[in-house]
């Protein structure tokens, strides 16, 4: 094992530098690049782009009071196989967030995902900072209404806050914590249910830097969810991180790592499916100013669980986030993973994923810009089971659909778009199709 692991790191090592020398080496032509915003909205599997540092204007401010409301038709708003309920859906989300020293970029862009170990989607990428001190911190409730469904109407709060200190000896530290009120659409197939519950994770980053090409760094995190209803309890669970980096940087803004990361997962109620991931990477590291940064790493992935050693997994792993300015007016988001999810049903104990999404960014003029977004999920669920038959499920999202964005002012913000969704699973229970128009209003100060 250990072995396989070494010829892995050595081989990919040395691709990494060898081939993205090149590619970086050349010049990269002067654009825009919008940063990206995961809004975690149950009737969207796709990557929108949100508020970014041109909304906020070009004068940095301690406050930042925001308003979003949207409104969005969808010919199925539950996901379900028959009996389909169309309609609309408002949602309401004000807030504010603050900083200190003063900023006019939103400091923190992360998105919880409940079903990951540790509790992301894609790894928290540390920006470089040169400031000694950074606090930060935002808080917005969002209000949503179902026309027509009005049982369904509930409020979601998303706290969450930052604070960063570079010490003078090549240390840095990085604290931050959110906190999210949460309502998913169960897309079970049959019923019309929302899932409510909170969810929560704190981090902590360490970085030193021995050497102005080397740099290691240390993750803690402490991921927490809890449903409302008592069919759920069998999701409650609480994950603990750790994660080693070290880094070597061939070129003053790009970096080729490797990483060792470890997740303990431990549920309240379901003992059997407490485990731990070992997870070993090698990769690359790059942020050329807006025009181009990322990270990608592939590597190896085992899940063992505590109580049931047949159940045992071993596979290959990687992740990709990746903004690109293709021109001056056009960029491209890329964002792709392979690892395993923790089950969302009582049959199965987890869940092999594979997913790949990208937006195509065009600025046709100063304030008119559009986008193209499409994604694909594979998802097959170990250990499920249908009518007491042992089977695996395997269900396969696509989603695809246009946006468009109008710049009416530096604070105020018009967007709309449609957003195609179809999913095939090998029990056709869990098929559904759904059709989304949006439209939205973005007021940032």
């Amino acid at each position: 094992m250990i072995k396989k692991i070494i010829i892995i790191f050595v081989a990919l090592l040395c691709l990494s530098v060898f081939s993205l020398q090149n590619i970086f080496a050349e010049d990269i032509p002067t654009g825009q690049t919008s940063e990206e915003e995961k809004k975690s909205d149950a009737q969207n599997t796709n990557q929108n782009t949100g508020i970014t540092a041109d909304v906020f204007g070009d004068k940095g401010g301690h406050f930042h009071p925001f308003l979003t409301v949207e409104t969005i038709y969808s010919t199925n708003l539950f996901y379900t196989n028959r009996n389909e309920d169309s309609g609309f859906t408002t949602i309401v989300a004000p807030g504010i967030w603050l900083a200190l020293p003063e900023s006019r970029e939103k400091l923190m862009t992360l998105t919880t995902s409940k079903d990951t170990p540790g509790g992301v989607e894609y790894s928290h990428m540390q920006a470089d900072s040169s400031r000694r001190m950074q606090t930060y911190f935002l808080y917005s409730p969002s209000f949503v209404y179902y026309s027509g469904n009005s049982k369904f109407n509930h409020t979601d709060h998303t706290v969450e806050g930052l604070f960063s200190y570079n010490f003078g000896f090549d240390l840095s530290l990085e604290i931050l914590d959110q906190y999210n009120r949460k309502s998913d659409i169960n897309d079970n197939g049959l019923a019309e249910i929302i899932d409510e519950y909170d969810d929560n994770i704190f981090s902590i980053v360490a970085s030193y830097e021995p050497s102005p090409r080397f740099k290691i760094r240390l993750d803690y995190s402490h991921y927490l969810v809890t449903y409302d209803k008592n069919i759920n309890e069998f999701r409650d669970r609480k994950d603990n991180s750790f994660a080693a980096y070290i880094f070597y940087k061939f070129m003053p803004k790009t970096s080729v790592f490797i990483e060792y990361e470890r997740t303990n997962v431990s549920y309240d109620y379901r003992s059997n499916n407490d485990s731990y991931e070992n997870r070993y990477y090698t990769g690359i590291d790059w942020e050329i100013s807006a025009k181009s940064k990322g990270q990608i790493k592939v590597g190896y992935l085992e899940k063992e669980f505590d109580k049931l050693d047949d159940r045992d997994q071993e596979d290959f792993s990687m992740e990709a986030q990746i903004q690109h300015a293709i021109t001056p007016k056009s960029s491209i988001v890329f964002n792709a993973y392979q690892k395993y999810h923790e089950t969302s049903t009582a049959n199965s104990y987890f869940i092999r994923t594979r997913g790949v999404g990208s937006a195509f960014l065009l600025r046709f003029s100063q304030k008119w810009s559009g986008a193209i977004n499409a994604s694909y999920v594979e998802e097959t669920y170990q250990g499920s089971s249908q009518n007491g038959i042992f089977d695996e499920r395997e269900d396969k999202t696509f989603g695809i659909g246009p946006a468009i964005k109008f710049d009416a002012k530096q604070w105020l913000v018009f967007e709309g778009g449609f957003h195609y969704t179809k999913r095939n699973s090998n029990y056709d229970i869990y098929d559904y199709t759904n059709e989304m128009i949006y439209l939205r209003m973005k007021i940032a100060l």
